[in-house]
């Protein structure tokens, strides 16, 4: 077993803990339930191999979405079935920043433009490339992602985890943020 290591955010003060006469590392991240957290709080680590994964499945299937003789609502249904599954998978629970979906929805537009055959020289809006696919933003299918789940929490018996944890009523009052988000008022 190798050392261990302590995770904490950036405002905590602490240098290092000891445990057992041993100094144990600090890390800026590390892996909880095949998610990777961060000491900044962004799901970065979690998003480049899903954009990752859906670039080699659009890859995979460059041949169909590429083809000119194929309709381009045909290439958006089946860019929805086999790309964006893959870049979609497991952001129901993670707590993505909008820099984040920004990312994935970046990656999807240059897919769906490749797709369609255009570039950036032609000067397309993404609203109409998105409209003549028929591909909904990647950040708008994430929200239904997670509203979806948390209907599925909703439905769960009365002594479940996730109903106690969705009950929770926190004491006192939330501070405010500042305008760097960093909790500073």
């Amino acid at each position: 077993m190798g050392s261990p290591d302590w995770y904490s955010f950036e405002g905590n003060g602490r240098k290092s803990i000891r445990f057992g006469g041993k100094e144990i590392k600090r890390v800026n991240k590390f892996k909880y339930l095949g998610s990777i957290i961060s000491a900044d709080g962004s799901m970065e680590e979690k998003v480049k191999p899903h954009m990752q994964a859906s670039w080699n499945s659009w890859r995979a299937a460059s041949g169909v979405l590429c083809n000119n003789r194929v309709p381009l609502r045909h290439k958006g249904k089946f860019h929805k079935m086999v790309v964006r599954t893959t870049m979609h998978y497991g952001t129901e629970t993670a707590s993505l920043r909008k820099t984040d979906e920004k990312k994935m929805d970046v990656g999807e537009i240059r897919m769906l433009s490749w797709m369609s055959g255009l570039t950036r020289k032609d000067r397309i809006r993404n609203d109409y490339i998105r409209g003549s696919t028929k591909v909904l933003e990647i950040s708008k299918n994430v929200q239904q992602g997670r509203l979806r789940w948390y209907r599925h929490l909703l439905r769960r018996e009365e002594d479940r985890v996730g109903m106690h944890t969705i009950k929770i009523e926190v004491q006192g009052r939330r501070r405010r943020l500042s305008a760097k988000g960093d909790g500073r008022t």
